[in-house]
């Protein structure tokens, strides 16, 4: 059994549709795999997803698996992060990266310790 039961994603319908093809579906085990895995789109954009399938099949509201975890949580670390873009902008990548891990490290700190995306 997979380790992943869940891919929470923007487009989450579309990845859907492309994975389950019959082409595709079976070209592969992971391809397999991915034509069977639950797939649903994120609260945050899923109030933007009008198509009646997406509704159907990707709605993260249908699942009670998921209604405890916080599926926006890419949209928040990459608002937080983003904030640090301008001092990065001329940093080659080796500093980029030292940077990278020194705040999300931190910042995991943070959040264990009860702290908030905005600290």
């Amino acid at each position: 059994m997979s380790l992943i039961e869940f891919i929470c994603y923007d487009d989450a319908c579309h990845l859907k549709k492309y994975a389950q093809n019959s082409v595709r579906r079976n070209i592969t085990q992971t391809a397999q795999k991915m034509a069977e895995m639950e797939m649903i789109v994120d609260c945050f954009h899923f109030k933007n997803h009008v198509d009646r399938w997406c509704k159907e099949h990707c709605n993260p509201y249908n699942s009670n698996d998921l209604k405890d975890v916080n599926t926006e949580v890419c949209e928040q670390l990459f608002s937080w992060l983003s904030k640090f873009a301008p001092i990065t902008k001329h940093m080659n990548r080796w500093r980029f990266l030292l940077l990278m891990l020194y705040l999300v490290d931190n910042h995991n700190h943070d959040v264990e310790r009860g702290g908030s995306w905005s600290s």
